[in-house]
C-alpha cells in the first residue's frame, strides 16, 4: 500500500510539472524541451493615390527589407497599377506573406467594399494583415470595411488620398495607420512596424505615432 500511494504520489507531481509547462509552451516534445515560436519582423509599407501633376507614384511592402507586394503608377519599368485597397496576410514567424494578396477594387464598385468586409471578418482572430492602397480607391469605400480592426474612417477620402495599415485581428489598440485625405503636393502615406514577440504575445510598435493628414 505504502509503494502504490507512493507512486500515485510521483506521477501527480508529474502531471503537475507537465501541465505547468503545458500552460507556457506552445509545443511539448515527449524529449521534454518546450518549443516556442518568436517573432521579429519589421514591416514596411507605403501607398498612393491618384494624382493631377502626372507624377510617378511607388507602393510597395516590405518585410524584413525584403519586397513582397509593389505597384506603381506610370511607371516605365511596367509595374502594374493595382489600384484598389490591398490586403496581404503575414506570418510574423517567418516574416512572409502567408498567400497571395487581395485586391478589392473599391473605387470601381460598391460590391468590392462588400468584399473587403467579408474578407475582414473571416479572417482569424489574431492574425496578422497588412493593407497599402494604390492609385484611386475612395468613391465606394465605406468605413464599416476596417472601423472594428482600429483603421480610422476612410469614407471621406479624396481620390488623391491614401492609406496604410497593419492590423492584428481582434486587437484594434494595436493597428498601426498613417493617411492621407488629399493630394499633398506627392506626399504618400507610409508607415515602418515591428512585430515581436511569441505565439502567445505579439507586439506591434511603430516608429511614428500613428497620424490622420487632413
Amino acid at each position: 500500500m505504502y509503494i502504490l500511494n507512493t507512486t500515485r504520489a510521483l506521477c501527480r507531481e508529474w502531471f503537475l510539472a507537465l501541465f505547468a509547462r503545458l500552460r507556457t509552451c506552445n509545443q511539448f516534445t515527449f524529449r521534454r524541451r518546450c518549443v516556442v515560436a518568436t517573432a521579429n519582423c519589421t514591416i514596411e509599407a507605403q501607398g498612393y493615390g491618384s494624382n493631377t501633376q502626372n507624377f510617378r507614384a511607388y507602393g510597395h511592402v516590405k518585410l524584413n527589407g525584403r519586397v513582397v507586394w509593389e505597384s506603381a503608377l506610370d511607371d516605365p519599368r511596367r509595374v502594374p497599377n493595382r489600384r484598389g485597397v490591398n490586403v496581404i496576410p503575414l506570418n510574423p514567424f517567418t516574416c512572409s506573406a502567408k498567400e497571395r494578396s487581395w485586391r478589392f477594387e473599391t473605387e470601381e464598385s460598391s460590391a468590392w467594399n462588400r468584399e473587403l468586409t467579408t474578407y475582414m471578418n473571416e479572417i482569424r482572430r489574431g492574425d496578422v494583415v497588412v493593407g497599402v492602397t494604390a492609385d484611386a480607391v475612395s468613391r465606394r469605400m465605406r468605413s464599416s470595411s476596417l472601423r472594428h480592426l482600429g483603421v480610422a474612417d476612410v469614407w471621406n477620402i479624396h481620390s488623391s488620398g491614401s492609406f496604410v495599415f497593419v492590423v492584428q485581428k481582434g486587437f484594434p489598440a494595436k493597428t498601426v495607420e498613417h493617411l492621407y485625405r488629399h493630394e499633398e503636393d506627392g506626399l504618400q502615406s507610409k508607415i515602418t512596424a515591428t512585430i515581436a514577440g511569441t505565439s502567445r504575445q505579439l507586439e506591434v510598435g511603430s516608429g511614428f505615432t500613428s497620424q490622420t493628414q487632413r
